[in-house]
């Protein structure tokens, strides 16, 4: 009996952590790759540099109400077939895990099975319906995803450089002094204690929720970015805390002009705490005393060297 209680016990544990994994947001950003970084790209630890550099990147346009985000008859009714036949599947294996198929089945297993079948279903008719619904409506991250793949082009023509090594270093120099001749009050000692400003202010105004702030430290595309995931919390009565941020190194990795504007990626390291509270206050993720580390890179653009935007963050 105690080997099908924790059968039971992990089946149940699966599914709910499948329903939670897909309201899961970790600090600004969600820990994804977002953003646009003019014609330099980033993966896996490397830099890639298209060789058009003065052609400026146009964003592909999508058409929420496009075809590609409505559900066919086929698909629909395929859905509905394959969720009847895992439920029927599921109630012979539960029947046969406790007992309860033969014709000596109690009828209390009998409703034991049907409440947990039942619960199960529910939990994943919930998951793919919210599914569905962020593939309906405007994604922003498909544009992300569509205009990074117009980099592949040059990424497997072109090797990429190593971020920290020495010809990536010698990159920055130039590019250094390609914004030093551009606007001669530049000065990269200043612009690292903003970018860091910035850097935690964003995670502040995040917590918060706070658009305002959001939009005036961000670039559009990322202010959209922002804007959709802290929807996507409010909807399912979530706020994702960033607290005790302390940034322990900054790396400049990056350093270029293009269309007369300047761009520049940091490496970021930082400790802080990360957690989720629903309405009630109740911690559902994370630890609210347990200080996480994280490094990612982030982007800056700026047109006149003063005023800078976050565009773009990338995993590593």
């Amino acid at each position: 009996m105690l080997k099908k209680v924790l059968i039971l016990f992990l089946l149940l544990s699966f599914a709910f952590s499948t329903f939670n994994l897909e309201i899961a947001f970790s600090k600004a950003g969600g820990g994804k790759s977002f953003g646009t970084t003019g014609t330099h790209s980033y993966s896996a630890g490397n830099k890639y540099v298209s060789p058009n550099l003065n052609t400026p990147k146009t964003t592909p346009t999508v058409n929420p109400n496009s075809n590609q985000s409505q559900p066919s008859f086929l698909r629909n009714f395929l859905s509905g077939f394959a969720g009847a036949l895992a439920s029927i599947a599921l109630f012979s294996i539960l029947g046969s895990l406790f007992g309860f198929s033969g014709p000596n089945g109690s009828l209390a297993g009998f409703f034991l099975i049907i409440i947990i079948a039942f619960l199960l279903i529910y939990l994943v008719n919930s998951f793919a319906k919210r599914r569905f619904e962020r593939d309906k409506n405007y994604n922003v991250d498909s544009l992300n995803k569509e205009q990074y793949n117009t980099s592949s082009i040059y990424n497997d023509s072109f090797q990429g450089v190593k971020l920290g090594s020495i010809q990536a270093k010698m990159d920055v120099d130039r590019g250094l002094k390609e914004i030093e001749r551009a606007f001669p009050s530049f000065s990269e000692e200043d612009l690292r204690s903003k970018i860091k400003e910035i850097f935690v202010n964003i995670q502040k105004a995040w917590s918060e929720k706070n658009f305002t702030m959001l939009r005036n430290l961000t670039t559009n595309e990322m202010f959209l970015n922002f804007q959709k995931q802290i929807e996507e919390l409010n909807k399912n009565g979530i706020t994702n805390f960033v607290e005790n941020i302390s940034v322990k190194r900054m790396d400049l990795v990056d350093a270029w002009m293009e269309d007369e504007k300047i761009y520049v990626t940091y490496k970021i390291e930082a400790t802080m705490t990360d957690y989720d509270v629903d309405v009630n206050d109740n911690i559902l993720r994370g630890n609210k005393d347990k200080l996480i580390d994280f490094q990612e890179l982030w982007s800056f653009v700026s047109k006149d060297s003063i005023k800078w935007e976050l565009s773009a963050i990338n995993q590593l």
